[in-house]
């Protein structure tokens, strides 16, 4: 079998804008779905910051872009690292502009690991002393490892031995936000997956700047082995987005999903609706919406739409709504993400059901709730008094 390797070289290529606080910031959305990457191509930093990559390899590149997590970008790309790949992204400190990672900083991704999980997927690595870091995802679960150690201050280096590891891990084959943050003020190291903390560790250098005299292995994304032979230290999965920012950043600060609408009424898996129920919902904010269409159906897939209308506003009743029966609905958005067009995103299946009754209209169940009560009584009254206006 030929072996295949790449590697992502760094450009010199500037963008129109910097964006405040953040390094560097690699989208993989240069290419459509399905394409192959090429010798010499280019992956663009949309920071501004000029911190290109270039696709290089020893022999053909074994990366694909393929299709991103639509909840974070349905226009969006992801590079591919194909298992078993011998696939790398290196960034020589010798091309182009570069960078240290420095008191404070917030590295995020978005992940998806090939199964199965191998030893040590290295995702993005400097090695060499002295300034040596690398952020990986090891077995059996994907759980996050890093370490950022031997930082330099005044041409001296201090080993911090910050060598961390999260008991939870992201698991093969999902999507997952991964963020890393060096936190100064705290003075400690914190790890999140999907907002959640999973590792928060004392940092025993806080304040201390990292720094590389760049004589040593480069910025590497795809391995952490900078001599390729280790496969498994090489990354092996899809990579939807990376953002390097140089601050200590929130969980409401992290690059954010597009969201769904939320905060169903009637709640999920609610029992004995009305089947004159107005169903209601919070809208997805922060996005120029231009329809919500509710969709209902008897099946948890959605597969058969017995009602499919465009809301006005943020609520909505259906017309045929049958006692004793289960029913699922779903709202999906019609988005306008301007110069990319415009998107559908697909709500939750939430569901409901309604009252099975033994009383009929006949018998006194005038309001359709299963039971002869005051507005029963008060829609007869209203019947009757209407009725006395035509005597």
């Amino acid at each position: 079998m030929k072996k295949i390797m790449f590697t992502l070289v760094l450009g010199c290529f500037f963008a129109s804008f910097v964006q405040a606080g953040v390094v560097a910031y690699w989208t993989f959305d240069e290419k459509d779905p399905g394409t192959q990457a090429t010798l010499g191509e280019t992956v663009l930093d949309t920071s501004g910051n000029g911190i290109n990559l270039e696709v290089t390899a020893r022999s053909d590149p074994n990366m694909t872009f393929v299709e991103g997590n639509p909840d974070y970008n349905p226009f969006g790309s992801a590079v591919y690292f194909f298992p078993p790949s011998t696939a790398q992204v290196l960034i020589p400190a010798a091309a182009g502009p570069s960078f240290d990672l420095g008191v404070d900083y917030t590295i995020e991704s978005l992940i998806w690991l090939a199964g199965p999980i191998t030893t040590e997927n290295g995702f993005l690595a400097k090695r060499g002393l002295p300034g040596e870091y690398w952020y990986r995802f090891d077995e059996p679960n994907g759980r996050p490892n890093f370490l950022a150690g031997n930082y330099v201050k005044d041409g001296e280096v201090l080993s911090s031995g910050a060598k961390v590891a999260s008991d939870k891990g992201i698991g093969a084959e999902q999507w997952t936000h991964v963020a890393w943050v060096r936190d100064s003020v705290t003075e400690e190291y914190r790890v999140y997956l999907d907002g959640e903390l999973v590792l928060q560790e004392h940092d025993e250098l806080a304040g201390v700047s990292y720094e590389n005299d760049g004589s040593v292995h480069p910025l590497q994304i795809g391995a952490m082995d900078p001599d390729y032979d280790s496969a498994a230290k090489r990354f092996h999965g899809k990579i939807d987005f990376i953002k390097v920012s140089d601050e200590a950043l929130s969980v409401e600060e992290f690059v954010q999903p597009i969201g769904k609408p939320s905060d169903p009424v009637p709640a999920n898996d609610s029992a004995l609706v009305p089947v004159d129920q107005v169903f209601s919902w919070s809208s997805i904010e922060g996005q120029n919406i231009i329809s919500e269409t509710v969709n209902l159906s008897d099946t948890e897939d959605m597969s058969n739409v017995l009602e499919s209308a465009v809301a006005d506003g943020n609520s909505i009743s259906f017309s045929n709504l049958q006692k004793g029966q289960t029913y699922y609905w779903r709202v999906d958005t019609l988005i306008d993400f301007g110069e990319d067009g415009t998107s559908i995103i697909e709500g939750d299946v939430w569901s409901f059901n309604t009252p099975s009754c033994v009383i009929t209209t006949e018998e006194g169940d005038l309001d359709g709730n299963c039971s002869v009560d005051m507005l029963d009584f008060s829609i007869l009254a209203e019947n009757w008094l209407r009725s006395n206006e035509y005597e």
